[in-house]
């Protein structure tokens, strides 16, 4: 009996150090620096069609940057993106 008790205790310690440990760096995602950037004039409340003439490219690229940020970030849509990123301190 208390063998299983140890057991148990040392495995709620374990989980209870889990869940209070800081987040690693190979936690966070990864975002190219154009993909932080268009996140930031997101932010901002540009649109796609705007940032692709303030950042020389087309409205199309944007959006693909605004896509593959928005997926990596686990969001459904841009906005919900530009919160993840300022939460994590991705942007600021």
């Amino acid at each position: 009996m208390n063998v299983l008790r140890r057991s148990l205790d040392a495995e709620r310690v374990n989980a209870q150090q889990q869940e209070t440990a800081p987040p690693q760096a190979t936690d966070f995602p990864t975002l190219t620096p154009r993909e932080l950037e268009c996140l930031r004039w997101t932010m901002e409340g540009k649109t796609a069609w705007e940032l692709g003439r303030i950042l020389g490219i087309s409205e199309h690229t944007v959006i693909r940057h605004l896509t593959k940020a928005t997926h990596t970030l686990g969001s459904v849509s841009k906005h919900q993106a530009v919160l993840k990123a300022l939460r994590l301190k991705l942007i600021w």
